[in-house]
């Protein structure tokens, strides 16, 4: 949660240094708002309670995320989020929940070593990387220190994504701008080839 508002703050800062506005944000027409709200509810409800099922909840979360980014796929970097939450959706999918790497967690000041590491219980849907575990590159396995976190490929994919879509919308011109035609002033009595009034036809 913390490494996703960063990623919207500094989506932000590079919008606003590319000239954008953050008031543009207000005026995005944003598809399917109810997906949203299911993919960020559910995983917060799995670890707060972390039920038996919880791998599945948050794969059907993921399905919901995937979904509502397709839906705004129009938007500059939404097909990145995409793909990064679909990376998060495979090692979930084939092992139940998330393998995390026992070294990248002490790398990240989770454990203080390998052995502790392997005794944590994580809340779902992650459990610590186990030797039968498959795909488990796609797993966490990038230590994040300053936050003391455990990122996956996808993390950092879905991140940069989020980062493109908030930074490309703050640029974005309000619609009434957008669908303006270009009035262009009439000389020595010729009239003007393009205007934003309509011309009724007139009889030759």
């Amino acid at each position: 949660m913390i490494s996703a508002l960063l990623a919207v703050v500094v989506g932000a800062l590079i919008g606003l240094y590319r000239g954008g506005q953050l008031s543009n944000l207000g005026g995005l027409r944003i598809e399917s708002w109810p997906l949203l709200g299911v993919g960020v509810a559910i995983p917060l409800l799995v670890s707060w309670t972390d039920p038996p099922l919880g791998g599945l909840f948050v794969f059907i979360a993921l399905g919901c995320l995937i979904a509502f980014a397709l839906m705004n796929f129009t938007l500059t970097g939404m097909g990145v989020v995409a793909f990064g939450l679909f990376l998060n959706l495979i090692p979930i999918m084939v092992n139940g929940s998330m393998p995390v790497s026992a070294e990248a967690m002490v790398r990240a000041d989770m454990a203080d070593s390998i052995a502790a590491a392997t005794q944590l219980d994580l809340a779902a849907p992650r459990h610590v990387e186990q030797a039968g575990d498959h795909l488990v590159f796609l797993g966490d396995t990038i230590p994040i220190g300053l936050f003391d976190q455990v990122l996956s490929f996808g993390d950092m994919i879905l991140l940069v994504g989020l980062a493109t879509v908030v930074a490309n919308s703050t640029r974005r011109r309000p619609r009434t701008e957008e669908g303006q035609r270009v009035l262009l002033p009439a000389l020595g009595g010729i009239e003007p080839a393009l205007t934003n009034r309509f011309q009724p036809n007139r009889a030759i």
